[in-house]
């Protein structure tokens, strides 16, 4: 009867006579931001045995739904979760993805790139990044190079990381975005991992660099590159046809 009641409110006074637990489980919903197994998210909301009765529940009152397949639950509307979300402070939002990392990494089948979300929005960033590796070599074997370019620059992203490890991580950015044909990005990665590398390696990723250029038809780039690599081991590219001759004797 009221004129205007805000969703938030008419949430909170439906929640109010739900079970308890009800909130967390569909607090969980909310900053998970996708689908979840059901006995994941009970483990997540900490619900204890009360978890199916509350998915019951929950689905009977319409804040939650079955989603890709009846052992999966989602928050019931896009308006319920943004609700939800928006009354929790970052301190509790952390905890959350915290446990959901921590209910999700138990499953023989958990998926890297969703515990990398977890860790990440829960502030774990050594765990985050374990996770955006393992992401990036599953893409690899899978031949999406794409994608495990985008995890490894999520992994370079995040702080803590030694300029060794950075380097190591650059090239194989490289080698991803080579396999996905990409050369100039793919170059701008190599030689970026040139200057945490030793002389001999620094060589090597030169030499891709330019490669990936003159693939790529970035000639001037690419000879300019090839010239650098080949001075810093005396020798030079000739520029004439008697230099040749001369450099062949």
């Amino acid at each position: 009867a009221a004129a205007a009641i805000a969703l938030r409110e008419m949430l909170d006074s439906r929640l109010a006579r739900l079970p308890e637990g009800a909130r967390r489980l569909l607090e969980v919903l909310a900053v998970a931001r996708h689908p979840v197994d059901a006995a994941t998210a009970c483990r997540a909301a900490d619900v204890g045995d009360k978890g199916r009765s509350l998915v019951s529940v929950l689905r009977s009152a319409h804040m939650l739904r079955s989603a890709a397949g009846e052992f999966t639950i989602d928050v019931y509307h896009d308006r319920i979760r943004q609700a939800l979300a928006s009354g929790l402070d970052d301190e509790v939002i952390r905890s959350i993805h915290l446990r959901l990392a921590t209910a999700l990494s138990e499953r023989p089948d958990s998926d890297p790139a969703t515990l990398f979300e977890h860790y990440l929005g829960a502030g774990a960033h050594d765990l985050a990044r374990i996770q955006a590796l393992a992401a990036a070599e599953r893409a690899v074997a899978s031949l999406a190079f794409d994608r495990a370019a985008r995890f490894y620059r999520h992994a370079l992203a995040l702080p803590s990381i030694g300029p060794s490890d950075a380097g190591a991580l650059r090239a194989k950015l490289g080698d991803a975005l080579a396999n996905a044909g990409r050369p100039a990005d793919a170059a701008q990665a190599y030689l970026e991992a040139c200057e945490d590398a030793d002389h001999a390696l620094a060589l090597e990723l030169r030499r891709r660099a330019a490669e990936q250029l003159l693939f790529g038809g970035h000639n001037d780039r690419g000879l300019q590159a090839m010239r650098e690599l080949l001075k810093a081991v005396d020798l030079r590219i000739p520029s004439s046809q008697r230099q040749t001759i001369a450099a062949v004797l």
